[in-house]
């Protein structure tokens, strides 16, 4: 019966005017929202020369062909996407027009549809507690309950382990993510409800060899990648692994010297931190550095031209006296002939310095070992 879609609200937490879809569509690409549901944003977009103005609440869409205004009277609101702002997530304004609408209740109906549920009473070694959990991920958010039961993870049997039974799940993002759930692999110091984490829960069980977990993101977006508990694959990496010790025992966050492209210091001059994330898709930075980079390539209001990628230098991550070059064929995105760079601007300011994060684009080219008995990062160029 086609696609069964309303309204798109993208909520940015940022003050859009006029915004060209072709920039919608790079935020939206950015936030790793695939398939049928960017094609049919994009398609929606392009159909009605889409310009909106967005200022972190419900703003009034116009379609520009008929000037049907979609902003006072909204209608049955049957598909809502919620883009926020890496680290703040869905604000108090848009919560409320949640609400208001009842989007809570419908989304949570639509999640339950399409993904696999955990049924408690199906499970003999479930165990139940009286503490609720709540999580504000960088897209999207949970609320729910804490349980103890088996986890299994390939052929590792992880028992009492403590997780988060979620039962709301605001916005749309998680109906529309491919993932049934998240498994957090960062340290126990920013686990929410002090729950003792999975792979801190098997280090204490002794059921991993080595207190450390690989990563490998195959370039084929679809198959090949994996992570590895408790070792070390060496035959997807060439060279030797190059090991930088943790800054701070909370992400995996590392000091970085300097990024730069040509030789030249483009950004996190005189060093910065650095969180090396599967989590996220992009290379993300404050808003300064991030512009010094697209005003360096070339890149305009989120695109660039396709042609140019042949001709871009390395983007290069100075880390602990190395360097680690991305080449632009991994920073720039190309969507059927429509190309973007694949940055994203945060403002996050740490105590010792301005905070990077180097997402998926930087993974993809380095294999990545997380080594919790040495507190330290090991990475290698792919094979």
């Amino acid at each position: 019966q086609g696609d069964p879609v309303d309204i798109v609200y993208l909520d940015f937490q940022k003050a859009f005017v006029k915004v060209p879809h072709q920039r919608l569509l790079h935020k939206v690409s950015c936030h790793g929202i695939r398939g049928k549901v960017l094609s049919w944003i994009g398609n929606w977009l392009k159909d009605r020369k889409q310009k909106v103005g967005i200022n972190g609440q419900f703003s009034e869409w116009r379609d520009i062909k008929s000037g049907v205004s979609h902003g006072s009277v909204l209608g049955p609101v049957l598909f809502n996407i919620f883009i926020n702002d890496l680290e703040k997530g869905v604000n108090r304004k848009v919560a409320k027009f949640a609400d208001n609408t009842k989007l809570l209740k419908i989304v949570k109906t639509q999640a339950d549809s399409n993904h696999n549920r955990f049924n408690p009473s199906d499970s003999s070694t479930y165990q139940a507690t009286s503490e609720n959990v709540s999580i504000q991920y960088g897209t999207g958010s949970m609320t729910g309950i804490l349980g103890y039961d088996t986890v299994q993870v390939g052929g590792i049997v992880d028992t009492n382990q403590i997780f988060g039974l979620s039962e709301t799940e605001p916005g749309s993002f998680l109906y529309y993510s491919p993932f049934d759930g998240i498994l957090g692999l960062a340290f126990p110091s920013i686990a929410s409800s002090g729950a003792t984490p999975v792979f801190d829960n098997m280090m204490n069980e002794g059921l991993v060899s080595q207190d450390l977990f690989s990563v490998y993101l195959s370039s084929d977006d679809q198959s090949g990648s994996f992570v590895m508990f408790g070792g070390i694959d060496s035959s997807y990496y060439s060279g030797n692994l190059n090991w930088i010790p943790l800054s701070a025992e909370t992400y995996w966050q590392i000091t970085m010297d300097s990024i730069t492209m040509n030789g030249e210091t483009i950004a996190c001059s005189g060093g910065c931190q650095a969180i090396i994330d599967t989590g996220t898709s992009l290379l993300a930075g404050p808003s300064t550095g991030i512009s010094n980079i697209e005003s360096y390539i070339g890149a305009s209001d989120g695109t660039i031209s396709c042609s140019a990628m042949s001709s871009l230098p390395n983007i290069v991550f100075n880390i602990n006296g190395i360097e680690f070059p991305v080449p632009a064929s991994a920073y720039i995105t190309d969507n059927s002939g429509s190309c973007s760079p694949g940055f994203e601007d945060i403002d996050v300011p740490t105590s010792s310095g301005e905070l990077w994060i180097l997402g998926d684009i930087f993974i993809r080219q380095y294999y990545v070992v997380f080594d919790r008995s040495n507190n330290q990062v090991g990475l290698a160029p792919m094979a």
